[in-house]
Protein backbone atom coordinates (compact mmCIF):
# COMPACT_ATOMS: atom_id res chain seq x y z
CA UNK A 1 0.00 0.00 0.00
CA UNK A 2 1.27 3.49 -0.87
CA UNK A 3 2.92 5.96 1.74
CA UNK A 4 1.36 8.34 3.88
CA UNK A 5 1.86 12.02 0.99
CA UNK A 6 4.00 13.95 3.26
CA UNK A 7 1.93 17.10 2.37
CA UNK A 8 -0.61 15.63 4.92
CA UNK A 9 2.26 15.84 7.61
CA UNK A 10 3.00 19.61 7.00
CA UNK A 11 -0.02 21.58 5.16
CA UNK A 12 -2.41 21.55 7.87
CA UNK A 13 0.94 22.65 10.16
CA UNK A 14 1.56 25.11 7.58
CA UNK A 15 -2.02 26.83 7.60
CA UNK A 16 -2.23 26.91 11.12
CA UNK A 17 1.20 29.10 11.66
CA UNK A 18 0.35 31.85 9.03
CA UNK A 19 -2.79 32.59 11.45
CA UNK A 20 -3.02 35.63 13.24
CA UNK A 21 -0.82 35.71 16.59
CA UNK A 22 -2.46 35.13 19.67
CA UNK A 23 0.78 35.73 22.06
CA UNK A 24 2.86 38.57 22.68
CA UNK A 25 5.91 39.23 20.62
CA UNK A 26 9.09 40.12 22.47
CA UNK A 27 11.19 43.51 21.66
CA UNK A 28 14.64 43.07 21.32
CA UNK A 29 16.53 46.24 21.09
CA UNK A 30 19.26 46.49 18.09
CA UNK A 31 21.28 49.40 17.07
CA UNK A 32 18.77 49.78 13.63
CA UNK A 33 16.21 51.10 16.11
CA UNK A 34 15.92 54.58 17.19
CA UNK A 35 14.31 55.17 20.96
CA UNK A 36 10.80 56.15 19.48
CA UNK A 37 11.24 53.15 17.00
CA UNK A 38 11.29 50.57 19.91
CA UNK A 39 8.04 52.13 21.32
CA UNK A 40 6.35 51.07 18.01
CA UNK A 41 8.34 48.34 17.01
CA UNK A 42 5.63 45.61 18.25
CA UNK A 43 3.00 47.26 16.13
CA UNK A 44 5.56 47.65 12.57
CA UNK A 45 6.25 43.98 13.30
CA UNK A 46 2.56 43.09 13.31
CA UNK A 47 1.68 45.65 10.57
CA UNK A 48 4.69 43.33 8.54
CA UNK A 49 3.41 39.97 9.50
CA UNK A 50 -0.09 40.98 8.34
CA UNK A 51 0.98 42.65 4.99
CA UNK A 52 2.77 38.90 4.55
CA UNK A 53 -0.54 37.39 4.99
CA UNK A 54 -2.19 39.77 2.34
CA UNK A 55 0.88 38.99 -0.15
CA UNK A 56 0.10 35.21 0.86
CA UNK A 57 -3.72 34.94 0.02
CA UNK A 58 -2.56 36.72 -3.23
CA UNK A 59 0.19 33.85 -3.56
CA UNK A 60 2.79 35.83 -3.14
CA UNK A 61 5.21 33.66 -1.45
CA UNK A 62 8.42 35.41 -2.52
CA UNK A 63 6.36 38.83 -0.70
CA UNK A 64 5.11 37.01 1.94
CA UNK A 65 8.77 36.09 3.16
CA UNK A 66 10.42 39.57 2.21
CA UNK A 67 7.34 40.93 4.71
CA UNK A 68 8.80 38.44 7.25
CA UNK A 69 11.90 39.56 6.95
CA UNK A 70 11.26 43.41 7.43
CA UNK A 71 9.16 42.49 10.39
CA UNK A 72 12.09 40.47 12.09
CA UNK A 73 13.64 44.26 12.26
CA UNK A 74 11.74 45.58 14.80
CA UNK A 75 11.34 41.55 16.63
CA UNK A 76 13.65 39.46 15.48
CA UNK A 77 13.69 36.91 18.69
CA UNK A 78 9.82 35.71 17.56
CA UNK A 79 9.31 32.53 18.13
CA UNK A 80 6.29 32.59 15.63
CA UNK A 81 7.92 35.09 13.27
CA UNK A 82 10.37 32.16 12.79
CA UNK A 83 7.66 29.50 12.95
CA UNK A 84 5.86 31.72 10.30
CA UNK A 85 8.70 32.50 8.18
CA UNK A 86 9.50 28.35 8.38
CA UNK A 87 5.86 27.25 6.94
CA UNK A 88 6.27 29.58 3.95
CA UNK A 89 9.91 28.40 3.07
CA UNK A 90 8.14 24.64 3.21
CA UNK A 91 5.41 26.20 0.89
CA UNK A 92 7.70 27.37 -1.37
CA UNK A 93 10.08 23.85 -1.72
CA UNK A 94 12.79 25.12 0.35
CA UNK A 95 13.04 22.53 2.84
CA UNK A 96 16.66 23.71 4.40
CA UNK A 97 15.49 27.08 4.70
CA UNK A 98 12.66 25.78 6.49
CA UNK A 99 14.69 24.04 8.61
CA UNK A 100 16.86 26.70 10.05
CA UNK A 101 13.98 29.06 10.80
CA UNK A 102 12.04 26.31 12.69
CA UNK A 103 15.29 25.33 14.77
CA UNK A 104 15.46 28.87 15.39
CA UNK A 105 11.93 29.07 16.74
CA UNK A 106 12.51 26.40 18.75
CA UNK A 107 15.55 27.44 20.77
CA UNK A 108 13.79 30.80 21.06
CA UNK A 109 10.83 28.86 22.66
CA UNK A 110 11.12 25.32 23.33
CA UNK A 111 7.59 25.08 24.31
CA UNK A 112 5.67 26.02 20.80
CA UNK A 113 3.42 23.35 19.83
CA UNK A 114 3.57 24.49 16.27
CA UNK A 115 7.26 24.69 15.34
CA UNK A 116 7.92 21.52 17.00
CA UNK A 117 5.18 20.56 14.68
CA UNK A 118 6.25 22.04 11.35
CA UNK A 119 10.31 20.77 12.38
CA UNK A 120 8.82 17.50 12.93
CA UNK A 121 7.38 17.18 9.72
CA UNK A 122 10.00 18.54 7.44
CA UNK A 123 12.38 16.20 9.20
CA UNK A 124 9.81 13.58 7.99
CA UNK A 125 9.98 14.76 4.43
CA UNK A 126 13.79 14.84 4.51
CA UNK A 127 13.14 10.91 5.83
CA UNK A 128 15.09 12.08 8.59
CA UNK A 129 13.06 9.56 10.80
CA UNK A 130 14.77 9.59 14.28
CA UNK A 131 14.88 13.61 14.84
CA UNK A 132 11.27 13.72 13.32
CA UNK A 133 10.36 11.13 15.82
CA UNK A 134 12.15 13.35 18.41
CA UNK A 135 9.88 16.21 17.69
CA UNK A 136 7.08 14.74 17.59
CA UNK A 137 7.63 12.86 20.75
CA UNK A 138 8.28 16.60 22.52
CA UNK A 139 5.29 17.72 21.18
CA UNK A 140 3.38 15.16 22.58
CA UNK A 141 5.19 16.24 26.08
CA UNK A 142 4.23 19.47 25.51
CA UNK A 143 0.23 18.69 25.28
CA UNK A 144 -0.36 14.98 25.64
CA UNK A 145 -3.85 15.44 23.97
CA UNK A 146 -2.04 16.92 20.47
CA UNK A 147 -3.92 13.94 18.15
CA UNK A 148 -1.96 15.18 14.98
CA UNK A 149 1.42 14.46 16.64
CA UNK A 150 0.44 10.89 17.52
CA UNK A 151 -0.64 10.39 14.35
CA UNK A 152 2.45 11.54 12.69
CA UNK A 153 4.61 9.25 14.65
CA UNK A 154 2.85 6.48 13.67
CA UNK A 155 3.38 6.90 10.21
CA UNK A 156 6.97 7.23 11.04
CA UNK A 157 6.95 4.16 12.69
CA UNK A 158 4.83 2.18 9.91
CA UNK A 159 6.90 3.59 7.31
CA UNK A 160 10.39 1.92 8.71
CA UNK A 161 8.44 -1.27 9.11
CA UNK A 162 7.96 -0.86 12.89
CA UNK A 163 4.62 -1.70 12.99
CA UNK A 164 3.74 -2.69 16.29
CA UNK A 165 5.22 0.19 17.65
CA UNK A 166 3.10 2.06 14.93
CA UNK A 167 -0.16 0.53 16.20
CA UNK A 168 0.70 1.14 19.70
CA UNK A 169 1.17 5.06 18.92
CA UNK A 170 -1.90 5.27 16.45
CA UNK A 171 -4.12 3.48 19.52
CA UNK A 172 -3.47 6.34 21.74
CA UNK A 173 -4.60 8.68 19.04
CA UNK A 174 -7.99 6.96 19.03
CA UNK A 175 -8.34 7.46 23.04
CA UNK A 176 -8.21 11.06 21.98
CA UNK A 177 -10.50 11.22 18.98
CA UNK A 178 -12.36 7.80 18.62
CA UNK A 179 -13.47 8.99 15.29
CA UNK A 180 -10.47 10.29 13.59
CA UNK A 181 -10.55 9.26 10.10
CA UNK A 182 -7.32 9.15 9.20
CA UNK A 183 -6.61 7.44 12.55
CA UNK A 184 -8.54 4.18 11.88
CA UNK A 185 -7.86 4.46 8.00
CA UNK A 186 -3.77 4.16 8.72
CA UNK A 187 -4.12 1.58 11.62
CA UNK A 188 -6.29 -0.76 9.08
CA UNK A 189 -3.05 -0.42 6.62
CA UNK A 190 -0.67 -1.10 9.43
CA UNK A 191 -2.70 -4.88 10.25
CA UNK A 192 -2.72 -5.17 6.43
CA UNK A 193 0.97 -4.75 6.01
CA UNK A 194 1.24 -7.25 9.40
CA UNK A 195 -1.04 -9.42 7.01
CA UNK A 196 -3.60 -9.17 9.96
CA UNK A 197 -6.47 -8.66 7.29
CA UNK A 198 -9.40 -9.25 9.57
CA UNK A 199 -8.17 -6.31 11.92
CA UNK A 200 -7.38 -3.89 8.69
CA UNK A 201 -10.90 -5.18 7.84
CA UNK A 202 -12.50 -3.38 11.06
CA UNK A 203 -10.36 -0.74 10.84
CA UNK A 204 -11.49 0.49 7.24
CA UNK A 205 -15.00 -0.11 7.85
CA UNK A 206 -14.51 1.94 11.11
CA UNK A 207 -13.30 4.79 8.36
CA UNK A 208 -16.34 4.08 6.30
CA UNK A 209 -18.41 4.53 8.67
CA UNK A 210 -16.91 8.17 9.74
CA UNK A 211 -16.77 9.15 5.82
CA UNK A 212 -18.39 6.72 3.84
CA UNK A 213 -17.10 7.86 0.35
CA UNK A 214 -13.40 7.90 1.20
CA UNK A 215 -11.60 6.65 -1.70
CA UNK A 216 -8.55 5.27 -0.04
CA UNK A 217 -10.34 3.28 2.47
CA UNK A 218 -12.84 1.51 0.23
CA UNK A 219 -9.63 0.68 -2.34
CA UNK A 220 -7.64 -0.81 0.21
CA UNK A 221 -10.75 -2.75 1.74
CA UNK A 222 -11.34 -4.17 -1.27
CA UNK A 223 -7.95 -5.03 -1.47
CA UNK A 224 -7.99 -6.89 1.71
CA UNK A 225 -10.84 -8.39 0.48
CA UNK A 226 -9.08 -9.93 -2.66
CA UNK A 227 -6.51 -11.00 -0.80
CA UNK A 228 -9.09 -13.13 1.79
CA UNK A 229 -10.07 -14.29 -1.25
CA UNK A 230 -13.63 -12.31 -1.03
CA UNK A 231 -13.75 -11.34 -4.29
CA UNK A 232 -17.67 -10.77 -4.46
CA UNK A 233 -17.03 -8.36 -1.66
CA UNK A 234 -14.26 -6.66 -3.32
CA UNK A 235 -16.25 -6.50 -6.79
CA UNK A 236 -19.50 -4.72 -4.79
CA UNK A 237 -17.27 -1.93 -3.21
CA UNK A 238 -15.42 -0.97 -6.78
CA UNK A 239 -19.18 -1.43 -8.34
CA UNK A 240 -20.33 1.31 -5.68
CA UNK A 241 -17.87 3.81 -6.32
CA UNK A 242 -18.46 3.39 -9.80
CA UNK A 243 -21.62 4.90 -9.25
CA UNK A 244 -20.19 7.99 -8.31
CA UNK A 245 -17.03 7.84 -10.33
CA UNK A 246 -18.53 6.26 -13.86
CA UNK A 247 -15.42 7.61 -15.64
CA UNK A 248 -12.93 6.25 -12.93
CA UNK A 249 -11.05 3.70 -15.59
CA UNK A 250 -8.84 2.24 -13.07
CA UNK A 251 -11.69 0.85 -11.09
CA UNK A 252 -13.27 -0.62 -14.36
CA UNK A 253 -9.96 -2.17 -15.05
CA UNK A 254 -9.52 -3.59 -11.41
CA UNK A 255 -13.37 -4.70 -12.34
CA UNK A 256 -12.76 -6.63 -15.24
CA UNK A 257 -9.46 -8.22 -13.22
CA UNK A 258 -11.48 -9.45 -10.72
CA UNK A 259 -14.29 -10.83 -13.15
CA UNK A 260 -11.18 -12.63 -15.41
CA UNK A 261 -10.63 -14.45 -11.90
CA UNK A 262 -14.05 -15.48 -11.68
CA UNK A 263 -14.31 -16.84 -14.82
CA UNK A 264 -16.81 -14.18 -15.55
CA UNK A 265 -16.01 -13.55 -18.72
CA UNK A 266 -18.88 -11.94 -20.44
CA UNK A 267 -18.48 -9.04 -17.04
CA UNK A 268 -15.31 -8.37 -17.43
CA UNK A 269 -15.74 -7.79 -21.34
CA UNK A 270 -18.13 -5.28 -20.56
CA UNK A 271 -15.99 -3.42 -18.65
CA UNK A 272 -12.90 -3.59 -20.97
CA UNK A 273 -15.57 -2.14 -23.56
CA UNK A 274 -16.40 0.73 -21.46
CA UNK A 275 -12.72 2.00 -20.58
CA UNK A 276 -12.60 1.38 -24.46
CA UNK A 277 -15.48 3.95 -25.01
CA UNK A 278 -14.18 6.61 -22.91
CA UNK A 279 -10.49 6.15 -24.10
CA UNK A 280 -10.51 4.56 -27.47
CA UNK A 281 -7.00 4.43 -27.56
CA UNK A 282 -6.32 2.69 -24.63
CA UNK A 283 -4.22 -0.51 -26.00
CA UNK A 284 -4.26 -2.50 -22.55
CA UNK A 285 -8.17 -2.40 -22.29
CA UNK A 286 -8.33 -3.26 -26.38
CA UNK A 287 -5.75 -6.21 -26.04
CA UNK A 288 -8.17 -8.06 -22.99
CA UNK A 289 -10.69 -7.34 -25.32
CA UNK A 290 -9.22 -9.63 -27.88
CA UNK A 291 -7.58 -11.74 -25.05
CA UNK A 292 -11.25 -12.64 -24.00
CA UNK A 293 -12.93 -13.28 -27.51
CA UNK A 294 -9.95 -15.38 -28.15
CA UNK A 295 -10.69 -17.41 -24.59
CA UNK A 296 -14.72 -17.44 -25.57
CA UNK A 297 -13.92 -18.87 -29.53
CA UNK A 298 -14.47 -15.79 -31.08
CA UNK A 299 -11.47 -15.71 -33.17
CA UNK A 300 -12.66 -13.35 -35.82
CA UNK A 301 -13.84 -10.70 -33.51
CA UNK A 302 -10.09 -11.46 -31.61
CA UNK A 303 -8.38 -11.11 -34.78
CA UNK A 304 -10.21 -7.44 -35.77
CA UNK A 305 -9.30 -6.15 -32.19
CA UNK A 306 -4.91 -7.16 -32.68
CA UNK A 307 -5.61 -6.12 -35.94
CA UNK A 308 -6.83 -2.71 -35.12
CA UNK A 309 -3.50 -2.46 -32.23
CA UNK A 310 -1.31 -3.73 -34.99
CA UNK A 311 -2.53 -1.11 -37.62
CA UNK A 312 -1.06 1.70 -35.05
CA UNK A 313 1.85 -0.05 -33.72
CA UNK A 314 3.32 -2.59 -35.57
CA UNK A 315 6.32 -2.93 -33.32
CA UNK A 316 4.15 -4.73 -30.73
CA UNK A 317 5.07 -7.98 -31.28
CA UNK A 318 3.40 -9.49 -28.47
CA UNK A 319 0.27 -8.36 -29.97
CA UNK A 320 1.19 -10.00 -33.27
CA UNK A 321 1.95 -13.42 -30.74
CA UNK A 322 -1.73 -13.03 -30.01
CA UNK A 323 -2.97 -12.49 -33.53
CA UNK A 324 -1.00 -15.32 -34.97
CA UNK A 325 -2.82 -17.40 -31.96
CA UNK A 326 -6.27 -16.01 -32.96
CA UNK A 327 -5.26 -17.20 -36.47
CA UNK A 328 -4.34 -20.80 -35.40
CA UNK A 329 -7.84 -20.71 -33.84
CA UNK A 330 -9.66 -20.67 -36.89
CA UNK A 331 -7.23 -23.62 -38.42
CA UNK A 332 -5.81 -21.42 -40.61
CA UNK A 333 -2.01 -21.97 -39.62
CA UNK A 334 -0.89 -20.75 -43.35
CA UNK A 335 -2.31 -17.22 -41.82
CA UNK A 336 -0.98 -17.89 -38.20
CA UNK A 337 2.94 -19.20 -39.49
CA UNK A 338 2.97 -15.58 -41.98
CA UNK A 339 2.58 -13.80 -38.47
CA UNK A 340 4.63 -15.39 -36.39
CA UNK A 341 7.28 -15.42 -39.03
CA UNK A 342 7.03 -11.20 -38.69
CA UNK A 343 8.43 -11.42 -35.31
CA UNK A 344 11.89 -10.97 -35.07
CA UNK A 345 14.52 -12.48 -32.92
CA UNK A 346 14.94 -10.35 -29.78
CA UNK A 347 11.19 -9.30 -29.71
CA UNK A 348 9.59 -10.16 -26.24
CA UNK A 349 7.78 -12.38 -28.44
CA UNK A 350 10.15 -14.31 -30.33
CA UNK A 351 10.55 -17.00 -28.12
CA UNK A 352 7.24 -17.90 -27.68
CA UNK A 353 6.41 -17.47 -31.30
CA UNK A 354 8.87 -20.26 -31.91
CA UNK A 355 7.16 -22.61 -29.02
CA UNK A 356 3.85 -22.37 -30.80
CA UNK A 357 5.33 -22.84 -34.25
CA UNK A 358 6.57 -25.94 -32.68
CA UNK A 359 3.26 -26.64 -31.05
CA UNK A 360 1.35 -26.46 -34.56
CA UNK A 361 3.88 -28.82 -35.91
CA UNK A 362 3.97 -31.11 -33.60
CA UNK A 363 0.03 -31.56 -33.82
CA UNK A 364 1.01 -32.58 -37.73
CA UNK A 365 3.23 -35.12 -36.36
CA UNK A 366 6.28 -33.41 -38.30
CA UNK A 367 8.21 -34.25 -34.99
CA UNK A 368 11.60 -33.30 -36.50
CA UNK A 369 10.77 -29.47 -37.86
CA UNK A 370 9.20 -29.15 -34.10
CA UNK A 371 12.30 -29.92 -32.37
CA UNK A 372 13.98 -27.52 -34.68
CA UNK A 373 12.14 -24.69 -33.38
CA UNK A 374 11.59 -25.08 -30.04
CA UNK A 375 15.71 -25.73 -30.24
CA UNK A 376 15.64 -22.10 -31.69
CA UNK A 377 13.63 -20.53 -28.48
CA UNK A 378 16.10 -22.09 -26.30
CA UNK A 379 19.23 -20.60 -28.19
CA UNK A 380 17.52 -17.07 -27.42
CA UNK A 381 16.05 -18.30 -23.74
CA UNK A 382 18.62 -21.56 -22.68
CA UNK A 383 16.87 -21.18 -19.28
CA UNK A 384 13.05 -21.66 -20.22
CA UNK A 385 11.86 -24.77 -18.30
CA UNK A 386 8.42 -25.02 -20.15
CA UNK A 387 10.71 -25.00 -23.52
CA UNK A 388 13.16 -27.78 -22.08
CA UNK A 389 10.22 -29.78 -20.93
CA UNK A 390 8.04 -29.71 -24.56
CA UNK A 391 11.29 -31.08 -26.20
CA UNK A 392 11.65 -33.78 -23.40
CA UNK A 393 8.10 -34.63 -24.37
CA UNK A 394 8.89 -34.02 -28.33
CA UNK A 395 11.36 -36.63 -27.99
CA UNK A 396 9.55 -39.23 -26.38
CA UNK A 397 7.17 -38.88 -29.26
CA UNK A 398 9.78 -39.62 -31.43
CA UNK A 399 10.95 -42.74 -29.39
CA UNK A 400 14.33 -40.84 -28.78
CA UNK A 401 14.60 -41.63 -25.16
CA UNK A 402 17.88 -40.79 -24.55
CA UNK A 403 17.85 -37.01 -25.65
CA UNK A 404 14.20 -36.90 -23.95
CA UNK A 405 15.99 -37.67 -20.68
CA UNK A 406 18.85 -35.48 -21.48
CA UNK A 407 16.07 -32.38 -21.86
CA UNK A 408 13.92 -33.65 -18.64
CA UNK A 409 17.03 -33.12 -16.83
CA UNK A 410 17.53 -29.52 -17.91
CA UNK A 411 14.20 -29.39 -16.28
CA UNK A 412 15.46 -30.62 -13.26
CA UNK A 413 18.81 -28.73 -13.52
CA UNK A 414 17.02 -25.51 -13.84
CA UNK A 415 13.93 -26.03 -11.06
CA UNK A 416 15.25 -28.23 -8.25
CA UNK A 417 12.15 -27.72 -6.31
CA UNK A 418 9.67 -28.99 -9.29
CA UNK A 419 8.10 -32.21 -8.37
CA UNK A 420 6.28 -32.50 -11.93
CA UNK A 421 9.92 -32.04 -13.22
CA UNK A 422 11.13 -35.37 -11.51
CA UNK A 423 8.03 -37.31 -12.29
CA UNK A 424 8.79 -36.56 -16.30
CA UNK A 425 12.53 -37.25 -15.83
CA UNK A 426 11.51 -40.75 -13.89
CA UNK A 427 8.91 -41.83 -16.81
CA UNK A 428 11.57 -40.98 -19.41
CA UNK A 429 14.42 -43.05 -17.41
CA UNK A 430 11.82 -45.47 -17.28
CA UNK A 431 11.06 -45.96 -21.28
CA UNK A 432 14.99 -46.31 -21.68
CA UNK A 433 14.17 -49.18 -18.66
CA UNK A 434 16.77 -47.97 -15.99
CA UNK A 435 14.69 -48.68 -13.55
CA UNK A 436 16.52 -47.55 -10.25
CA UNK A 437 17.04 -44.23 -11.57
CA UNK A 438 13.12 -43.91 -12.46
CA UNK A 439 13.10 -45.26 -8.59
CA UNK A 440 14.42 -42.32 -7.77
CA UNK A 441 13.14 -39.66 -9.61
CA UNK A 442 9.79 -40.56 -8.59
CA UNK A 443 10.74 -40.63 -4.95
CA UNK A 444 11.98 -37.35 -5.29
CA UNK A 445 9.23 -36.00 -6.73
CA UNK A 446 7.39 -37.52 -3.53
CA UNK A 447 9.88 -36.55 -1.45
CA UNK A 448 8.58 -32.83 -2.69
CA UNK A 449 5.03 -33.11 -3.01
CA UNK A 450 3.96 -35.89 -0.50
CA UNK A 451 0.46 -35.29 -2.36
CA UNK A 452 1.27 -36.07 -5.84
CA UNK A 453 -0.89 -38.98 -7.15
CA UNK A 454 0.48 -39.07 -10.33
CA UNK A 455 4.57 -39.94 -8.84
CA UNK A 456 2.40 -42.30 -6.12
CA UNK A 457 0.52 -44.36 -8.36
CA UNK A 458 3.33 -44.50 -11.02
CA UNK A 459 6.11 -46.05 -8.24
CA UNK A 460 3.31 -48.25 -7.01
CA UNK A 461 2.45 -49.88 -10.04
CA UNK A 462 5.98 -50.44 -11.23
CA UNK A 463 6.70 -51.90 -8.01
CA UNK A 464 3.51 -54.50 -8.66
CA UNK A 465 4.37 -54.67 -12.01
CA UNK A 466 7.96 -56.26 -11.61
CA UNK A 467 6.22 -58.21 -8.47
CA UNK A 468 8.72 -56.21 -6.06
CA UNK A 469 8.36 -54.18 -2.80
CA UNK A 470 4.75 -55.31 -2.91
CA UNK A 471 3.54 -53.84 0.63
CA UNK A 472 5.01 -50.32 -0.32
CA UNK A 473 3.18 -50.52 -3.83
CA UNK A 474 0.33 -51.68 -1.95
CA UNK A 475 0.34 -48.22 0.52
CA UNK A 476 1.64 -45.80 -2.43
CA UNK A 477 -1.31 -46.86 -4.27
CA UNK A 478 -4.03 -46.93 -1.39
CA UNK A 479 -2.67 -43.08 -0.70
CA UNK A 480 -3.16 -42.07 -4.53
CA UNK A 481 -6.43 -43.45 -4.42
CA UNK A 482 -7.07 -41.83 -1.09
CA UNK A 483 -5.64 -38.71 -2.84
CA UNK A 484 -7.90 -39.01 -6.03
CA UNK A 485 -10.81 -41.30 -5.13
CA UNK A 486 -12.79 -42.99 -8.15
CA UNK A 487 -10.17 -42.79 -10.26
CA UNK A 488 -10.08 -46.11 -12.78
CA UNK A 489 -6.54 -46.11 -13.69
CA UNK A 490 -5.04 -45.84 -9.79
CA UNK A 491 -7.98 -48.20 -9.08
CA UNK A 492 -6.43 -50.50 -11.88
CA UNK A 493 -3.05 -50.59 -10.17
CA UNK A 494 -4.57 -51.19 -7.04
CA UNK A 495 -6.03 -54.25 -8.34
CA UNK A 496 -2.60 -55.35 -9.73
CA UNK A 497 -0.91 -54.90 -6.79
CA UNK A 498 -3.31 -57.37 -5.02
CA UNK A 499 -3.30 -59.73 -8.05
CA UNK A 500 0.60 -60.03 -7.91
CA UNK A 501 0.23 -60.11 -3.67
CA UNK A 502 -2.27 -63.35 -4.80
CA UNK A 503 -5.46 -61.88 -3.30
CA UNK A 504 -7.54 -62.86 -6.46
CA UNK A 505 -11.06 -62.52 -4.95
CA UNK A 506 -10.27 -58.92 -3.76
CA UNK A 507 -8.35 -57.90 -6.97
CA UNK A 508 -11.40 -59.13 -9.08
CA UNK A 509 -13.83 -57.07 -7.21
CA UNK A 510 -11.26 -54.04 -7.74
CA UNK A 511 -11.11 -54.27 -11.37
CA UNK A 512 -14.65 -54.97 -12.06
CA UNK A 513 -14.60 -51.27 -10.33
CA UNK A 514 -12.06 -49.94 -12.60
CA UNK A 515 -13.84 -51.19 -16.00
CA UNK A 516 -17.04 -49.36 -14.88
CA UNK A 517 -15.35 -46.55 -14.13
CA UNK A 518 -12.67 -46.98 -17.54
CA UNK A 519 -14.93 -49.02 -19.48
CA UNK A 520 -12.25 -48.46 -23.21
CA UNK A 521 -9.21 -48.65 -22.11
CA UNK A 522 -7.47 -51.97 -23.53
CA UNK A 523 -4.82 -52.43 -20.85
CA UNK A 524 -7.22 -52.22 -17.75
CA UNK A 525 -9.60 -54.98 -19.68
CA UNK A 526 -6.74 -56.93 -20.38
CA UNK A 527 -5.76 -57.24 -16.39
CA UNK A 528 -9.34 -58.02 -15.98
CA UNK A 529 -9.15 -60.90 -18.53
CA UNK A 530 -5.37 -61.76 -16.54
CA UNK A 531 -7.53 -61.98 -13.14
CA UNK A 532 -10.21 -64.38 -14.12
CA UNK A 533 -7.46 -66.26 -16.60
CA UNK A 534 -5.58 -66.90 -13.18
CA UNK A 535 -8.55 -67.55 -11.00
CA UNK A 536 -9.19 -70.49 -14.35
CA UNK A 537 -12.41 -68.78 -15.47
CA UNK A 538 -10.80 -68.88 -19.23
CA UNK A 539 -14.52 -68.21 -21.02
CA UNK A 540 -14.72 -64.78 -19.29
CA UNK A 541 -10.78 -64.50 -18.88
CA UNK A 542 -11.15 -65.16 -23.30
CA UNK A 543 -13.95 -63.10 -23.47
CA UNK A 544 -12.17 -59.99 -21.42
CA UNK A 545 -9.12 -60.42 -23.89
CA UNK A 546 -11.42 -60.17 -27.06
CA UNK A 547 -12.90 -56.74 -25.96
CA UNK A 548 -8.85 -55.21 -25.04
CA UNK A 549 -8.00 -56.32 -28.82
CA UNK A 550 -10.96 -54.44 -30.10
CA UNK A 551 -9.48 -51.52 -28.45
CA UNK A 552 -6.04 -52.02 -29.50
CA UNK A 553 -5.66 -54.57 -32.54
CA UNK A 554 -1.68 -54.05 -32.89
CA UNK A 555 -1.55 -55.79 -29.61
CA UNK A 556 0.67 -58.31 -30.44
CA UNK A 557 1.83 -60.07 -26.70
CA UNK A 558 -1.95 -59.63 -26.31
CA UNK A 559 -2.88 -61.94 -29.45
CA UNK A 560 -0.46 -64.18 -28.38
CA UNK A 561 -2.16 -64.90 -25.00
CA UNK A 562 -5.42 -64.99 -26.88
CA UNK A 563 -3.95 -67.86 -28.80
CA UNK A 564 -2.22 -69.78 -25.64
CA UNK A 565 -5.65 -70.03 -24.28
CA UNK A 566 -7.89 -70.87 -26.86
CA UNK A 567 -4.98 -73.96 -27.36
CA UNK A 568 -5.35 -74.35 -23.89
CA UNK A 569 -8.93 -74.50 -24.02
CA UNK A 570 -8.94 -76.76 -26.71
CA UNK A 571 -10.60 -74.79 -29.08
Amino acid sequence: MKRISKLLIIMPLLLSACATPTVKMSLVKTEVLTESEERIAPAKAYLHFTQAQLMLQEGNIDGAIDEHKKAFIYDPNSSFLHTSLAALYARKGAIEDAIREATVAVSLDPYSLNARMILGGLYSVTKNSVKALEEYKTAVSIDPEKPDAYFYMGTIYADIGEFDKALEIMKKLLKIDPESLLGNYYIGRIYANKKLFSEAEVYFKKALEIKPHFDSAILDLALVYEIEGKIDKAIDLYKEMLKSQGHNLKIRNKLGELYIRQQKLGEALGEYKEIERFEAGNIDARLKIGLIYLEQDRPDEAIAEFQLILSANPELHRIRYYLAMAYGEKENMEKAIEELKKIPEGADAYADSMIYLASSLARKKKFDEAIGYIKEALRVEPERVTAWSFLGTLYQEKKDYKNSVDAFRETVRLEPQNAGNYFSLGAAYDKLERFDDMVSAMKKAIELDPKYVGALNYLGYSYADRGIELDEAERLIRKALELKPGDGYITDSLSWVLYKKGDLKEALEVIKEAVRIIPDDAVIIEHAGDLYSAMNDKTAALEFYQKAIDLDPNNVKLMEKVEKLIKEMGK
